[in-house]
């Protein structure tokens, strides 16, 4: 698969998802996206017939706004933003999956997914300079999103 199939699936799914369980709309970024203080990222992993993993990174500002649409929450704590990240790569990935099924496979195994915070605003701009990452403006916050996939 090329890296621009793999960007619009990846793509596809996150606003697919940001919609359904947060009711939040997704656009692409038109210009350089601002650089967060501290951002998630979160990674889940599969293996089937198509092998490899989707990695969603936002600022913990942005965690917090998704951990309340999703939980009703006031003041969600940094372990809810962080669940709320990883519950939108969750969701993220259930989408995706069926896209690269073939008929023969359509089985895949799953890791759980993970979270991290970071510190490093250059990590963000390192991140998300990489070809095969998109991102996109969710409420005026960045949402980046790799689908990474291993032959």
């Amino acid at each position: 698969m090329i890296a621009s199939e793999a960007k619009a699936i990846v793509t596809q799914s996150l606003a697919q998802a940001l919609e359904r369980m947060a009711f939040l709309d997704a656009l692409p970024y038109t210009e350089t996206p601002p650089m967060p203080a501290q951002f998630a990222l979160a990674e889940i992993r599969f293996a089937g017939s198509v092998t490899g993993s989707i990695q969603v990174a936002a600022s913990l500002d942005f965690a917090r706004e998704l951990a309340s649409n999703m939980g009703l929450l006031d003041h969600p704590s940094e372990y809810q933003c962080l669940d709320a990240i990883k519950e939108l790569v969750n969701v993220t990935c259930g989408l995706v999956l069926p896209l690269l099924a073939t008929p023969d496979a359509d089985v895949f195994d799953l890791s759980i997914p993970q979270a991290v915070p970071c510190d490093e605003s250059t990590d963000w701009t390192l991140w998300i300079q990489q070809d095969d990452v998109v991102v996109l403006d969710v409420g005026g916050y960045p949402v980046a999103a790799r689908l990474n996939l291993r032959s």
